[in-house]
């Protein structure tokens, strides 16, 4: 593993907001592999045990980062998530931490209450992405009914919405193109949408013979991803 990658990542601010939590010794955590795209999961986790060791302030604090990207790694603290993405070079491209609701700057918590009144804060995520440079945050909210996560830049724009819907809703050749590509249970279907409203793609996770999918297809229904999730544990060393 090439040390330049670890280097880049300590050259940032990559300081996790007040309160974020810590990771512990035993880290449980997932690998998400794309199977047009198969990759070796320990190669995988000897990188991020390389960020942990070299980057205590990534191991022991709270992170955030995107989502689309080659190579998806969940660690998690306690109940939160920590996700690494990286590409086919092990490069670090983001990092993104579940947090509190209140741990998400009051200007970004403003701008989602002025787009959604009286809406009720479920839970945040920071995202901290590497190229280019620069941060973004996710609030989950109730309103009127239905639960949304839009996603703010520095500037407050709204980036992406995740609108989360039953399968009822999600067009018949998309519902095929879910139902082909990987039987099983449903576990969660949302439909992403662009600043302007318009739909961008639906998503769904489905459970099959104990293991977890992520399906994702366009409104024509042409499949643009399909990962599996591998659980993984990494023990890590902190005295």
């Amino acid at each position: 593993m090439r040390g330049s990658v670890a280097a880049s990542a300590a050259s940032r601010d990559v300081t996790p907001p007040d309160g974020a939590g810590s990771l512990v010794t035993a880290t449980r955590g997932s690998v998400w592999e794309s199977p047009e795209k198969p990759r070796n999961p320990m190669h995988t986790l000897a990188f991020i045990l390389t960020i942990l060791v070299a980057v205590p302030s990534i191991s022991c604090a709270s992170r955030q980062f995107p989502t689309d990207t080659p190579a998806l790694t969940d660690l998690m603290d306690g109940e939160r998530r920590l996700r690494l993405a990286l590409d086919d070079d092990e490069k670090l491209l983001l990092i993104k931490f579940e947090v509190d609701a209140d741990k998400i700057p009051e200007r970004v918590r403003s701008a989602a209450r002025a787009l959604y009144p009286g809406c009720t804060f479920v839970k945040g995520t920071i995202k901290q992405y590497f190229e280019p440079y620069e941060r973004r945050y996710d609030l989950t909210l109730r309103a009127g009914g239905k639960e949304y996560q839009p996603t703010f830049d520095e500037a407050l724009r709204v980036t992406l919405t995740e609108l989360t819907i039953t399968l009822e809703e999600v067009p018949p050749a998309v519902r095929a193109t879910f139902d082909r590509t990987i039987p099983g249970r449903y576990s969660s279907v949302k439909r992403h949408l662009a600043p302007d409203g318009t739909t961008l793609k639906y998503g769904v996770l489905k459970e099959h013979e104990g293991r977890n999918y992520k399906v994702q297809a366009a409104p024509d229904g042409t499949m643009l991803l399909l990962r599996r999730k591998m659980p993984a544990e990494i023990e890590v060393r902190l005295r």
